[in-house]
């Protein structure tokens, strides 16, 4: 879906009206001394002007807020519309999903590497699926690099699809066309299960500690910093770099008896 066109940012407006109150003020003040008291001639040419001019100064001073008033209102519907984009993208759906709920039926999205159109989705499943170059573990059969089964690989892309969506956010960001302020409605639960390790409502923190190693390893900077602008230091520490997981020893089978049933998320609030 393409978005329409980012409105101003809010410090060139401000630059622009200061310029142009200055060079009223300075055009009324450089030929507006007190208009004489006596009019000559009885036109009074000079108090005229004078009046004529300062007019012009406050109608210009208020087209100048009426316009600053547009922006900012198209400024909200372009950060609205932008966030819209970001939910709707199946992948990202699917990814925050995965963020939200310990066990979920989700579809495939035609990834070429499963042929069924849904899968079964736990929580546990992200400890394997998002493996990174330190975390993969070595095939002790092959002596290479654990291979990945198809359903993590839907997992992956879903991930993959969302940082690079929350990076666009960071952009803008840092080119000045959006603070983290008005983000914060859209995008704040979000970046705190991402950010939220020991305290996480809906993760453990293996597996966030898991996804931070993720975005560190695979040059996700900008998720990183969107993080840090909500006072969230995701940077993985080394012990969180270990290759393996317990999960592995553990059959799918045996690991979904520990996950909830699938609720509605009105019940429970999604997870």
């Amino acid at each position: 879906m393409q978005s329409s066109r980012p409105p101003l940012s809010e410090k060139w407006l401000l630059i622009s009206g200061l310029v142009l109150v200055a060079w009223l003020a300075y055009v009324v003040f450089a030929r507006a001394l007190p208009p004489q008291v006596a009019c000559h001639e009885g036109a009074c040419v000079e108090a005229r002007e004078w009046i004529a001019t300062l007019l012009t100064f406050f109608i210009i001073l208020g087209g100048l807020y009426q316009y600053m008033q547009a922006q900012r209102w198209k400024r909200a519907e372009w950060i609205a519309e932008e966030t819209s984009c970001f939910f709707a993208d199946p992948e990202v759906k699917n990814a925050l999903h995965m963020l939200d709920w310990n066990g979920r039926v989700l579809p495939t999205l035609g990834n070429v590497n499963i042929e069924e159109k849904t899968f079964e989705f736990h929580s546990q499943m992200l400890l394997t699926a998002l493996y990174s170059i330190s975390t993969l573990p070595i095939n002790p059969d092959t002596n290479r690099p654990r291979t990945y089964k198809a359903r993590e690989l839907v997992i992956r892309d879903c991930f993959d699809r969302m940082f690079d969506r929350l990076e666009r956010f960071q952009v803008f960001v840092e080119s000045g066309l959006v603070s983290t302020q008005e983000l914060k409605p859209y995008l704040g639960y979000w970046i705190d299960l991402i950010g939220l390790d020991d305290q996480n409502p809906r993760k453990s923190r293996q597996i966030i500690r898991r996804l931070w190693v993720y975005i560190d390893e695979y040059g996700y900077g900008r998720v990183q910093k969107l993080c840090a602008a909500y006072g969230y230091d995701i940077t993985p520490g080394a012990e969180d770099r270990t290759k393996g997981d317990p999960i592995e020893e553990v059959s799918l089978k045996k690991a979904k008896t520990t996950e909830p049933e699938l609720s509605d998320p009105d019940e429970d609030g999604g997870g």
